[in-house]
C-alpha cells in the first residue's frame, strides 16, 4: 500500500510477502518537497528486524545510509557520484572498510549494472538491471554458482504491483530452486 502527503510526496509504503510474516515498511520524510530521510523497516511477526536510515544531499541524491539490525549486522554506506557511475561505499559500525560497490548508468541515469567489491578489490556479486519506459522490469543478481532473476510489474500508472523472484543454483541451470512473490 502507498500513502502520499498533501503535496504528492510519497510518505509511506508497506510490501507484504505472499505466504510469510515478513512485511517491509518504508516511511519518507521531506523538507521543502526534497526528500531528506528514508526509514526502512523489516518485520517478521510484528517485530523490527532492520531498520536503515538513509539521508540524501541538497541535489537528492542519497549520501549515507545507515542500518542496524536486532541481530548486529550494522553498517554504514557512504555514497559518491560521477556523471556515468555511482559508488557505495560500505564500512561496519568502528568505521572499517566492508567493501564498496561501483553503479553503471544509462543515459536516464538508471543503474543497469553493479558490481560488489571486497576489500582486497576481490570481485563479489553482480547485479544486471532491465527497463521498459524507463520503469525496472527485470534484475539478473550472480554470485559465484547462484543466480537469482527478479521480475517488476507496474499497473497502467507505474505503480509497482508485483514482483517475483526466480533462483538457480547453478547460472547456467534453467531448474529453479525457489520462486518466491511478493504482493504491493
Amino acid at each position: 500500500s502507498y500513502e502520499y502527503d498533501g503535496n504528492n510526496n510519497l510518505v509511506s509504503t508497506i510490501m507484504t510477502m505472499n505466504d510469510s510474516n515478513l512485511e517491509l515498511h518504508n516511511t519518507y520524510r521531506y523538507e521543502n518537497n526534497i526528500l531528506i530521510e528514508e526509514i526502512e523497516e523489516h518485520k517478521m511477526h510484528s517485530n523490527v528486524i532492520a531498520t536503515r536510515i538513509h539521508k540524501y544531499n541538497d541535489e537528492g541524491k542519497r549520501s549515507k545510509s545507515e542500518q542496524i539490525a536486532d541481530k548486529g549486522e550494522n553498517y554504514t554506506t557512504e555514497y559518491q557520484y560521477t556523471d556515468k557511475s555511482n559508488k557505495r561505499i560500505i564500512k561496519d559500525v568502528d568505521g572499517h572498510l566492508n567493501g564498496h560497490i561501483e553503479e553503471i548508468l544509462d543515459k536516464n541515469n538508471n543503474i543497469v549494472e553493479e558490481t560488489f567489491y571486497g576489500t582486497d578489490d576481490t570481485r563479489g556479486f553482480t547485479r544486471k538491471y532491465s527497463y521498459k519506459n524507463d520503469l525496472l522490469v527485470k534484475s539478473v543478481y550472480e554470485l559465484n554458482e547462484f543466480k537469482r532473476e527478479s521480475y517488476y510489474e507496474y499497473n497502467q500508472l507505474g505503480d509497482l504491483i508485483f514482483s517475483y523472484d526466480v533462483s538457480y543454483q547453478n547460472p547456467n541451470d534453467e531448474n529453479p530452486v525457489l520462486t518466491v512473490k511478493y504482493f504491493v
